[in-house]
């Protein structure tokens, strides 16, 4: 009997309570005192059942809503379940599986309904079973939100990577797991996509920086060799003013060759040749290095050698080591008091030469000393003073390319020691000259 029929035979429990006072009215005084009593007690019953059915009433009205509410609910989680990009399975606690979507069927490989009652577990890949157990252990002592990364396996035995969330939900007035496993092959596979598009944008961005610093560093020296041979051209000078021309122009190309040099340098990258080493006498060597930059510079700046080498005459790569020398020395004079002095020490240990260059200049800040050989990088404090920040990078280059080893030290305020190490009398494994 529902609710309506429930308020019915209310109505007509009324009734008949009416008829009742109509013929207690017929009656005698002591009868129709008793049967008022009882029709009043009766009165106050109907009237609470009355009360209760409405109440009820109303229940049903909103207990309608409520199941409402719920499949639309059930129809949003079907379509959620379904529909979703990821793969998605509920199963028991022994992963026997009950339901799944057309994406995790796919992913296994295979139908729904052959699907349905196997245990999920069996499509776990063989290297990742002992952490699926165990994860599987602690999702029954800890029923909360699991997520891990593992390989599942299609029938066909072929394994794919997945990420894995796993939490327990009320189905069907049942404790069920809910699997989600997301394919991970599409998103590994973009992720190497992007990090090879980034590396590329890296590079381009480097070449593109290379190319604008070369050509703002060797148009300096070319435009003080086009004012040179203008001036030349224009009318006869005398002897000292055309020595003091050429020699300005000498400047000039040797800037411009050791810019074209470093640049050449610093291209080779995984190449493997072996060149023929020069013997050279190192005092002299080291002394044609030291009046070269002293002539380059608009002052005359004072460079102090000191050579404790025991023999005259050394094997090495005069390019290389020029290389070297010329950018440690040139930064020495660069970040430094004109007024200063620039060490070059020369001496042998075992058999290796040391040079070590120190200035007496700003120093190197210590957060900056860990990015000192990456290109194109600049101390905090060097900003205001022009560079490209490739010298360090080639003078690393030349130095891994001689098998040799650099190190340094530096205070700000107080200055910078490099320490430059070269194995002698063996070829070093690098480019021929």
């Amino acid at each position: 009997m529902n609710t309506a029929d429930h308020y019915q035979q209310l109505i007509l429990a009324q009734q008949r309570l009416d008829l009742i006072q109509q013929y207690a009215s017929d009656t005698s005084n002591s009868s129709r005192h008793l049967l008022e009593l009882a029709i009043a007690e009766l009165a106050g019953t109907l009237s609470e059942l009355r009360g209760s059915a409405e109440r009820l009433v109303d229940y049903r009205e909103e207990l309608q809503v409520t199941r409402h509410k719920a499949q639309l609910e059930h129809q949003r989680y079907r379509a959620l379940f379904e529909f979703s990009s990821d793969g998605c399975l509920l199963s028991n606690e022994r992963t026997i599986i009950q339901e799944i979507n057309t994406v995790g069927a796919k992913l296994l490989n295979s139908s729904k309904p052959a699907l349905i009652g196997k245990p999920f577990r069996l499509f776990v890949a063989d290297q990742d079973f002992t952490t699926f157990r165990n994860q599987l252990n602690s999702l029954q002592l800890l029923p909360q939100l699991h997520r891990w990364t593992m390989h599942l396996k299609s029938q066909e035995g072929a394994s794919f990577p997945v990420t894995v969330s796993v939490f327990p939900v009320r189905h069907q007035r049942r404790s069920v797991f809910l699997w989600i496993f997301k394919d991970m092959r599409n998103f590994e596979e973009n992720e190497t996509t992007l990090k090879k598009l980034a590396s590329e944008q890296k590079l381009h961005k480097f070449k593109t920086n290379l190319l604008r610093n070369i050509c703002h560093d060797i148009r300096t020296p070319l435009n003080s060799l086009s004012l040179a041979i203008a001036q030349l051209e224009r009318s006869p000078q005398a002897l000292e003013q055309r020595q003091q021309l050429h020699e300005k122009m000498r400047s000039a190309i040797a800037i411009a060759k050791q810019m074209l040099e470093s640049v050449e340098l610093f291209s080779y990258e995984n190449e493997h040749k072996v060149f023929t080493l020069s013997v050279v006498e190192i005092e002299p060597f080291c002394q044609s290095i030291i009046w070269e930059l002293q002539q380059l510079s608009p002052t005359q700046r004072n460079i102090q050698l000191t050579c404790n080498y025991q023999q005259q005459s050394i094997c090495l790569n005069v390019r290389l080591v020029q290389q070297i020398l010329k950018n440690l020395l040139s930064n020495a004079l660069k970040y430094s008091d004109e007024a200063s002095t620039v060490y070059l020490e020369v001496y042998s240990i075992s058999n290796k030469v040391v040079f070590r260059i120190r200035d007496e200049g700003i120093g190197i800040p210590q957060q900056n000393q860990q990015y000192l050989f990456e290109p194109f990088f600049r101390g905090d404090n060097v900003q205001d003073t022009n560079g490209i920040g490739l010298g360090l990078t080639i003078v690393k280059k030349a130095v891994d390319l001689c098998c040799g080893e650099i190190s340094f030290r530096s205070d700000v305020g107080v200055g910078t020691t490099f320490t430059v190490v070269l194995p002698i009398n063996r070829p070093y494994d690098a480019f021929t000259p």
